[in-house]
């Protein structure tokens, strides 16, 4: 069976639209709070929501818990953590539900850097990264991801000068990363600094080769003849 043109031109046009609305859905989570949805029935004892619905992007703190509490149990430490769990369900708390309910009503890391970012602090910037990478909430978190997020969310808000501060210092914590230095070069880019671009999104993609959109970036900034 032969394809005509047209046919191989919807397939392409279809297989495009379902990756948009795929990245597409990808930036709306990342803009979205660590807990998506609570259910509106709660446990009777503790008055908590019985389900929560967690951004994948945003925070698994919960279930690494979860996978903790699990292990210990197999490891025989039984006593140890029921007596835990039920000094806490008794005192209607919990300690996991607590922090992911507070971290949902706290800033955006994008928001915690935001001023340091827009004096051009790079140093007080990096520090507010190391400390929230080293907070032992944090300990099973992407950082990384999550930096660039932020990134991209003073860029989205205008504030290209800022996102350049914050890309530079994941940059510095992540040298090994492709992705990191693809960002830098789009925040350089749109702030108007084509050669320190050109040069982030080589070192991008001597980093990961893969990285298509800094090869596309490069072909419209630094054309071969």
């Amino acid at each position: 069976m032969k394809f005509s043109k047209l046919h191989i031109a919807i397939a392409g046009g279809a297989g495009l639209l379902l990756l948009l609305s795929f990245f597409g859905y990808l930036m709306w989570l990342n803009g979205q709070p660590a807990v998506l949805a609570k259910s509106s029935d709660v446990d009777p004892l503790t008055k908590l929501p019985l389900k929560l619905d967690l951004n994948p992007m945003r925070d698994r703190t919960s279930e690494h818990a979860a996978n903790e509490f699990l292990r210990s149990m197999r490891e025989g430490k039984c006593h140890d953590e029921l007596s835990q769990w039920e000094d806490d369900y008794r005192a209607k708390r919990d300690p996991i539900l607590a922090t992911a309910l507070r971290r949902a009503s706290e800033p955006t890391l994008g928001a915690r850097l935001l001023a340091d970012a827009e004096r051009g602090d790079s140093s007080a910037v990096r520090r507010a990264i190391e400390a929230y990478r080293d907070n032992p909430e944090n300990r099973y978190r992407s950082i990384e991801p999550e930096v660039n997020a932020a990134g991209y969310e003073m860029l989205r808000g205008g504030k290209g000068e800022a996102a350049v501060i914050v890309f530079k210092a994941n940059a510095a914590l992540f040298p090994r990363s492709g992705n990191v230095y693809d960002s830098l070069g789009e925040a350089l880019e749109r702030t108007g600094k084509r050669d320190a671009a050109i040069a982030a999104y080589r070192q991008a993609i001597a980093l990961d080769g893969n990285l298509f959109s800094s090869r596309d970036a490069l072909r419209r900034l630094a054309p071969v003849p």
